[in-house]
Order: C-alpha cells, then structure tokens, then sequence
C-alpha cells in the first residue's frame, strides 16, 4: 500500500470512529507497523489534519460550535467519578482534562480526551492496570473538569444532569 493511500485510509477510518482508535488497530488495518502509523499521523498533521492522541488511541478533533467550560464537580468514589464522566460524554460532551488543587503543590492537571464510554472503560483499566487512584481521589473527590461542549444546548443539558446528580461543587449561575 502506498503511503498515500495509506494516510487516506488512516483519516477514514479515523473520522469513521467515535471513539478513540488504537495504532495497533491503525497498524493491522493497513498492515504495516506501529511506527509506521506514528509517523503517517505526524505527516497527516502536518498537513493539517486534526488529530489528538489520547492514552487510549487516536481521534480526529471534532467540530464543535459550543464553549469549553470548567466545571467544578465533587464525588467521593471511582463508581461515581465514572458516573458523571459518562453522564457529559453522553450527552454531547468532550473531557478535555483535569484539575485538583492539592496542598502546597497546587493545581495538578491532566489531559483525558475523553469522548465516549469506551475511552472511559479503557482510562479505567488503565488506572486498574497502573494500581493508581484518579486524580480527583487525591483532593477528597474535589475537581474541576474541562469539558469542551458539543453546543449551547448540550451544556445546559450536561450542567443539569450533574446538578441532579449532585456531582456540582457549586450552583451553576443562570445566564
């Protein structure tokens, strides 16, 4: 397969996925190796394509018209924390990141590029896998997620549900 037509079939498969698709996969997909798909995806994004690497795989950015909002969430156990995940990525939402102030160190971060149920379980079993806790379990369940919103209507939606919920740190100010 030339590289050509390898890079085209990279996008579409990319662009065909919600969720995040794994080089491994990318690899088997055009039979050629891992590194191989490592650097047709340098050269895809350097020609513009828009293409984040999480820790669960790769995905094309989507275009979203709405606002990315940091929300100020609490919950005090794994179970819960994948609850609310599951409640934005549901409902129209990509977790960009994460944040927790943690005593003298301050604000720890943390890049998720979480947009499905699937990159939730995967994140998961990596945490499982690492025998690590999420970083929100370092401050007592306190956290703040970025969440890039798929439009205005998403948000109020996503907002709300976590309300419900009462995963919200604080009440959201009616705009």
């Amino acid at each position: 397969m030339e590289n050509i037509e390898r890079r085209r079939l990279i996008l579409r498969k990319l662009k065909s996925s919600s969720a995040s698709v794994t080089g491994r996969e990318l690899a088997e997909l055009c039979g050629v190796s891992r590194q191989i798909i490592v650097s047709d995806i340098a050269m895809l994004r350097a020609e513009g394509a828009k293409i984040l690497a999480t820790s669960q795989g790769y995905l094309m950015e989507r275009e979203r018209d709405g606002e990315v909002r940091e929300i100020a969430l609490y919950c005090t156990d794994v179970e819960a924390l994948r609850h609310e995940l599951e409640l934005i990525v549901d409902n129209g939402g990509m977790i960009r990141g994460v944040s927790v102030e943690y005593g003298m160190y301050g604000k720890l971060s943390s890049a998720l590029n979480l947009c499905s149920r699937r990159d939730i379980r995967k994140w998961g079993e990596q945490l499982q896998a690492m025998q690590i806790q999420p970083l929100s379990m370092l401050a007592g369940g306190a956290h703040c997620l970025c969440v890039e919103m798929e439009n205005a209507e998403a948000g109020e939606e996503i907002l709300r549900l976590l309300g419900e919920a009462g995963y919200l740190q604080e009440p959201v100010p009616e705009k």
